[in-house]
């Protein structure tokens, strides 16, 4: 079996551990946030403080393997499309809102159930995930999909009995 050579490989798999951290929390925090949306009077035990703080470090931790990708795209040529992928999430990932501030809110002892604003900024961050986590798996299949077509198997390797 031959294997396919991809430049900055152990980079793919810093987006892909990262992005396991973001899809474990994306769905509760936008639950909760969609539910602060909806009741913003209605008083519920799901803080998402922490949950925000953690999709903020994941969506931060993305940044260094990502530059460095987009640095050597051109490594990636023989490979449009992972290529195609890999621009499309930077793309998705520079699309990201800032938190910071807000987060800082929350922290100081901001009730984000009062206020719609910061719930309205938490959901585009989130929403903004969302779509980076399909650029995600779409990286994921492209580079899946270069492996598969580039591993031959032969029967004259194959020791016969």
């Amino acid at each position: 079996m031959r294997k396919l050579l991809l430049p900055h490989e152990i980079l793919f798999d810093e987006i892909q551990i990262t992005m396991l951290a973001i899809a474990k929390e994306l769905p509760h925090t936008q639950a909760v946030l969609r539910f602060a949306k909806g009741l913003p009077t209605c008083i519920t035990h799901h803080d998402p403080v922490e949950k925000l703080t953690t999709l903020r470090k994941s969506t931060k931790e993305l940044a260094s393997p990502l530059k460095q990708l987009m640095h050597h795209i051109a490594k990636f040529s023989p490979f449009k499309p992972i290529e195609k992928a890999l621009i499309a999430l930077n793309k998705s990932y520079l699309n990201i809102p800032p938190i910071d501030s807000e987060l800082h809110l929350l922290i100081l002892g901001t009730d984000i159930f009062e206020n719609q604003e910061l719930v309205e900024k938490f959901l585009r961050f989130t929403n903004s995930l969302e779509l980076l986590q399909t650029d995600a798996l779409r990286l994921q299949k492209a580079v899946l999909n270069e492996f598969l077509s580039h591993i031959t198997l032969t029967l004259d390797r194959i020791p016969s009995h």
